[in-house]
Order: structure tokens, then sequence, then C-alpha cells
């Protein structure tokens, strides 16, 4: 027949998990608060196509109305069309980081 823990020892070890288990969740807060207040975030590098499209500074687009940057995206739009047919348009969603230019093909099923 097997032993029986002691119940001290039964005690500590939830102890220890309890403890391993709050460190843990701790460092999941810390790291999540962390990475919403980095700069990185609401930088000029937070774009990878930052140098393509030749914006300077914080070039997002921060709402429907941000006027200047959307204008920047049809200038930008008009001359990638001009360079490469196969761009037909700009994805946009203000205050996101989603500002990418949309390419197609000559049917829906193949990008080529």
């Amino acid at each position: 027949m097997a032993q029986e823990k002691p119940e001290h020892h039964r005690k500590r070890r939830q102890l220890v998990w309890m403890i391993v288990s709050l460190l843990l969740a701790a460092a999941v807060i810390v790291s999540a608060i962390w990475l919403r207040s980095n700069r990185y975030f609401y930088s000029s590098e937070s774009h990878s196509l930052e140098a393509f499209r030749g914006l300077e500074g914080k070039g997002e687009v921060q709402s429907p109305e941000d006027s200047a940057n959307l204008a920047r995206r049809q200038e930008l739009l008009l001359n990638g069309q001009a360079e490469n047919d196969a761009m037909i348009g700009w994805l946009v969603l203000p205050g996101t980081m989603i500002d990418y230019p949309v390419m197609g093909g000559k049917d829906s099923s193949r990008y080529a």
C-alpha cells in the first residue's frame, strides 16, 4: 500500500503552485501593459511599409476625417497604379495598423 503524504506536504505543494500561478499571471499582466504603452506601436516604425510609402513621422490615419493622411494614401495609390497595374486599391482602417496596398490578378482565383 502506498503511503499517504502528510497533510503539511500537500498544503506546501498547493502553496507553491499558487505562488507560481500568481507570478505567471502577474508577468502576463505586466507584459500586456508594457506592450500597450510601448512607444513602438505609436511611432512611425509601426508600419512595415513605412519606407515604401515614403511617409515621415507619424503618418497613421487616425480617423475617417484625417484628410491629410487619406490624401497621401490616394497619392500613393495613384503612383503605385502607374508603376504596377496589379495595384487595385489601398486598404486603410483608421486608428489601426492596417494600412496596405491591395493587389489583384486577372481573376479572383489567383494573383500572379
